[in-house]
């Protein structure tokens, strides 16, 4: 009671404010009548009290939430019927909808399972096509062209770039489809070909000069001062040259252009042996030789690998010395680079493969127990044609010495080219044709004996016939 006439007393200056139903049993006196002396307490509490009239205001003036109507209950009995209605209805619509997603996502599903099953049919389909071609047996060709160039003689040809390198004593040609691209004049008694990604080189075998060419021209011609016996060109357009004086040979190298680079290699004939063949590794970087040495009046071949760095020649730029490739038993004969870092050797009783790393150089050899009659390089491929017990077998080794395929071949030929895809024989006017998995794809007898034949695109192939070229396809 005390409390609630102190809240009346602080609330109203004067007793006659105070409403009448509060102002029961309150009684005023001066010394509990609010006035203007009033301590802090008092006026903290009406200001207190005028910011609570002012928020109750606001809150009165905002308008009030909508109360939520409760549905109507139908009372007669049509009016619960439609109402049932009503609701069945909705549940059948959100019914409806659940199975129209799911029949979409079932429909979806059946689509791909379709899309599926038509690509597993397709890729079944493709490779059948791809092996039937690959193994399709022809039995008949097609001349499709002819380039006369006069007297043709013994030129030679080779697979390059889409085209092919005609190369006589005295002319190179480029040609393309039968289309002579460019042409140029060459003096080449003893010719050496080398060719790799979009260059390729020639060189005269005992003479002094060289010719590095593409797929647009000649683009230099050097004269070295040395006897030329060995080339190699890289895919960078660098050319390897082996020349050999009187009692040293020397490796050097040329760039595209025919500037000399500053990386020489010399060896004494008497120590080291003078070089039968060399091989570049695409990037140039790498360099394999194969010499042969007598001591003691003992033949001997070895096997150099050299690793050039920023165009110096140093010890310690080589990878692997002469000693560790010495073998007495072995004549090395040839060697070829598949990559910049795969190689192989080919000797009369072995095939040496190098895994040629930064520190070191890994061998895989592979012991020939049979007459070994032709070898012959692809890009990523080593071709050993073999004789043993009468039969002539062909082995195709990659860059790591696994055989990827074996198949009899013919024992007589004269001639035998490869690429990644054929392997042709030749025997006077007759041909076969094997790819590289050993099916037979052709076999047939042509009406002039060729004088030499390269591959060109598709199953096609360049023939000079002596007097003029044809392009024949099997069919």
């Amino acid at each position: 009671m005390r409390d609630r006439e102190e809240f009346l007393k602080n609330k109203y200056r004067d007793p006659e404010d105070v409403p009448e139903e509060e102002n029961e049993d309150l009684v005023w006196n001066e010394e509990s009548r609010p006035g203007d002396d009033d301590d802090v307490d008092w006026q903290e509490e009406n200001d207190r009290r005028k910011l609570y009239d002012k928020l109750r205001v606001k809150s009165e003036d905002e308008p009030e939430e909508p109360e939520e109507e409760e549905p109507e209950v139908p009372k007669s009995r049509t009016e619960r019927l439609n109402l049932i209605r009503e609701e069945t209805r909705k549940t059948e619509a959100i019914r409806n909808g659940s199975a129209q997603r799911m029949r979409e996502r079932e429909r979806k599903r059946d689509r791909l399972r379709s899309f599926l099953v038509v690509l597993a049919i397709l890729s079944v389909m493709v490779s059948a096509a791809l092996l039937y071609l690959n193994n399709y047996h022809f039995t008949t060709y097609s001349v499709d062209g002819e380039l006369s160039l006069g007297a043709v003689g013994t030129s030679k040809l080779y697979r390059f770039a889409n085209g092919n390198v005609v190369l006589g004593n005295d002319t190179v040609l480029y040609v393309e489809d039968l289309d002579i691209v460019w042409s140029s004049l060459v003096n080449l008694e003893h010719p050496l070909f080398a060719s790799e990604g979009a260059y390729f080189a020639l060189a005269d075998r005992g003479g002094y000069q060289l010719y590095i060419c593409d797929q647009s021209g000649l683009l230099s011609s050097v004269r070295v001062s040395r006897k030329i016996r060995c080339i190699d060109i890289s895919a960078a357009g660098v050319v390897a040259v082996s020349t050999e004086s009187s009692d040293s040979s020397y490796v050097s190298y040329f760039d595209r252009f025919g500037t000399k680079i500053s990386v020489e290699v010399k060896t004494v004939l008497d120590v080291s042996g003078y070089p039968v063949s060399l091989t570049v590794s695409p990037d140039g970087q790498k360099l394999l030789t194969v010499y042969y040495c007598v001591q003691n009046g003992i033949g001997e071949s070895r096997l150099a690998v050299y690793d050039f760095k920023n165009g110096k020649q140093d010890k310690s730029y080589v990878t692997a010395s002469y000693e560790d490739f010495y073998n007495s038993d072995t004549y090395l004969v040839d060697c070829r680079f598949f990559d910049d870092r795969h190689a192989v050797a080919v000797g009369d009783n072995e095939l040496v493969f190098l895994d040629i790393q930064k520190a070191s150089v890994e061998r895989t050899t592979v012991e020939l127990k049979e007459k070994t009659r032709s070898v012959l390089f692809t890009e990523k491929h080593v071709l050993l044609i073999s004789e043993s017990d009468g039969r002539t077998v062909c082995r195709v080794y990659d860059g790591n010495g696994k055989v990827e395929s074996e198949f009899l071949c013919p024992s007589s030929y004269e001639l035998i080219i490869a690429d990644e895809r054929f392997v042709l024989f030749k025997d006077k006017e007759e041909l076969r044709l094997y790819n590289v998995s050993g099916v037979e794809r052709y076999v047939g007898e042509l009406i002039y004996e060729p004088q030499t034949v390269a591959f060109m695109k598709g199953n096609s192939l360049l023939v000079n016939t002596g007097s003029k070229f044809q392009k024949i396809t099997p069919k």
